[in-house]
């Protein structure tokens, strides 16, 4: 992920962070955090650093200059007792069900672009949708964990094997804290309590607890937020990140990126793969990229994610954008007949981003991993006793 003009950073945060989700607090009197802060909100906090002088007052005339900076990020991170990553927690691929646990049944089912039997059709516009080969008479499991392990789950997935076992991750953890509405003199105001959620990240100093699925037990984790810039910050500072000013520790570190595994490598020399979004997607087509030398031919994606913010130049909020959430996972076909260009197209995109605009991209919107895919549709099974 870094190049020669690239260093890699990791955010640990102090405080409980807000990442706002875009709902008003409304009558439960209680705001919402998203677990990761959307890259926009990410590459802002970045380039206020990198356009202020030494003493932290921003400078106007640097505003077109870090408009150019580039952040790829963030990508969840686990860090041992000494600062260490260990390993990353991204989120939970869109072509993945996890399944109620069953002996002689697997635990997550694959989902695959299908050809439906002779006589039935698909109501979809963009290609064929994207299904279980067969049946199978248990439910989702309601309480699947949000994110996966990269070493346990995500790559092996990605290799086109089942993920191991604790293969799920709860993340961090959410903390409420109370607060009351003061009046001009600093008195409290009657009846105005209200509640602000945050993300606690530092659960193994504080004694949160971290879930994961397949290990039998709960353990204690520290987790951070980590991103490649060519943005030169200090090498460790405490600054402000998210709502309400809430700190976190920045610094400095060489980071074991994923790499692509060898078996993704030799499905992209077969000319298919599966692509899948670490961060949010920017697409002007709605939810399909455009990608030079790919050809999409089926998607899997949940419901759009919703950002705004607020814009310190113009001094008003910004326009709402629908993107495509994170774990989303494309099916594609690559144009290119040489196996090497092939290959030069997968390492020119690992962790890079796809979505459409420049400045999209810049902001590190739409960070692409790469999986297998045999590149054939599979036919439908519609038996009751079909082959999972």
């Amino acid at each position: 992920m870094a190049d020669e003009i690239h260093h890699d950073y990791l955010i640990e945060p102090i405080d409980p962070l807000v990442f706002g989700d875009g709902r008003t607090i409304g009558t439960v009197g209680v705001s919402r955090s998203r677990v990761l802060p959307p890259p926009s909100q990410l590459a802002g906090a970045v380039r206020s650093q990198a356009g202020s002088d030494p003493r932290g007052r921003w400078m106007p005339e640097r505003r077109a200059e870090v408009l150019q900076l580039e952040i790829r990020g963030p990508l969840g991170a686990l860090l041992d007792p000494r600062g260490e990553v260990i390993d990353w927690w991204l989120p939970r691929p869109a072509d993945a069900v996890v399944m109620e646990p069953r002996p002689d049944a697997p635990r997550v089912r694959r989902l695959v672009p299908l050809v439906l039997p002779e006589g039935c059709a698909w109501d979809l516009d963009a290609g064929p949708g994207v299904g279980m080969r067969g049946h199978d008479p248990r439910k989702p499991d309601a309480s699947a964990l949000p994110f996966w392990s990269w070493r346990r789950g995500l790559c092996p997935w990605l290799e086109g094997r089942a993920p191991g076992d604790g293969f799920g991750l709860e993340g961090p953890s959410p903390e409420l804290r109370t607060h009351v509405a003061l009046e001009r003199n600093g008195t409290a105001r009657d009846g105005m309590l209200y509640g602000v959620t945050g993300v606690r990240y530092d659960t193994a100093v504080k004694g949160g607890a971290h879930r994961s699925w397949g290990g039998g037990q709960r353990q204690h984790r520290r987790h951070a937020l980590a991103f490649s810039s060519d943005a030169d910050l200090s090498e460790s500072l405490i600054r402000p990140l998210g709502g309400e000013r809430r700190l976190a520790r920045w610094r400095r570190a060489e980071l074991p990126w994923p790499g692509p595994p060898e078996a993704v490598l030799d499905s992209a020399t077969a000319g298919a793969l599966r692509m899948y979004l670490a961060t949010p997607g920017a697409f002007g087509q709605g939810s399909r990229p455009r990608l030079d030398g790919a050809e999409v031919v089926a998607q899997a994606n949940g419901r759009p994610e919703i950002v705004s913010g607020w814009d310190y130049q113009q001094r008003a909020p910004k326009p709402t954008r629908r993107l495509v959430p994170a774990g989303a996972v494309y099916f594609l076909r690559l144009t290119a007949t040489d196996p090497q260009e092939r290959l030069a197209w997968v390492a020119s995109r690992w962790l890079r981003s796809v979505s459409d605009e420049p400045q999209a991209q810049r902001d590190g919107f739409g960070l692409a991993l790469f999986g297998t895919w045999s590149g054939e549709l599979e036919p439908l099974d519609l038996s009751p006793g079909g082959t999972p």
